[in-house]
């Protein structure tokens, strides 16, 4: 089984709204900032105010590319065996979880994901570096979900790995 995906850019469309709206703002105050008259006060402060402005609106612009980037440079992969997160755009990082590993499996579909058709995964695991993954943004996760459920069962079957429950720990789960 393998199965690769990224998350969604719709993941970004709150914040985007959000920081458009507020790059809207800071250009109307640009705006307003350039009507400043020069008998109000020194004539420091249209040029202060316009170059305050400017680098707000830079700023904000590159938050919105930095979000871009990063759901774009993120990839899970589910192979034969383990999950791959790799992440990044020149320095990549790929964390690793044995499928043997992961004990637990949600689906979170909060209202504005299912619009879109999306969800979240969140995924327990035994690992010690990342005991706790989500997988972003996915389309069908529900499938995806069961495909990784039955990939966790043929894996511990293969490793004759039995996980125990954490509420009654003298029983083996089912």
């Amino acid at each position: 089984m393998e199965w690769r995906g990224h998350p969604s850019q719709v993941l970004n469309t709150v914040p985007n709204v959000l920081i458009l709206v507020l790059m809207g703002l800071l250009s109307i105050g640009l705006w307003y900032a350039q009507r400043i008259p020069e008998d109000m006060g020194s004539g420091l402060l249209r040029p202060v105010a316009r170059w305050a402005l400017i680098a707000a609106i830079a700023f904000v612009a590159v938050k919105m590319l930095v979000r871009y980037i990063r759901y774009r440079f993120t990839t899970y992969l589910i192979t034969d065996g383990h999950l791959e997160i790799t992440t990044g755009l020149l320095s990549r990082h790929t964390e690793m979880i044995e499928c043997y590993r992961i004990r637990d499996i949600e689906i979170h579909r909060p209202l504005y994901l299912r619009l879109f058709g999306l969800g979240h995964i969140d995924i327990v695991s035994s690992d010690r570096t990342s005991p706790d993954v989500r997988l972003a943004g996915l389309k069908h996760c529900v499938e995806i979900t069961r495909r990784l459920r039955k990939e966790v069962e043929r894996c511990r079957m293969k490793a004759r790995v039995m996980g125990l429950d954490a509420d009654n720990p003298g029983s083996a789960m089912e």
